[in-house]
């Protein structure tokens, strides 16, 4: 997993926007979003000046929290 912290609250929305548009799955860990370890999330995320940290993340906890009933 990639964890990025945003600096605000818009640079939040606007990775979360970015991510989604590229129909990636993301988890939030209190201020973090947890990404895929994925190229395409690290040339996403140079793009818009964030550092990348990779980390091992622990899903079932991070998706206790999510609605599984979504649909499209």
């Amino acid at each position: 997993m990639l964890a990025v912290t945003p600096r605000s609250r818009d640079e939040a929305l606007r990775i979360a926007y970015e991510v989604g548009n590229r129909h990636f799955t993301f988890a939030l860990d209190g201020e973090r979003l947890l990404l895929p370890d994925d190229t395409a999330m690290e040339h996403l995320l140079a793009r818009l000046g964030r550092p990348v940290r990779a980390r091992a993340v622990d899903l079932r906890a991070a998706r206790a929290g999510q609605r599984q009933d979504h649909d499209h």
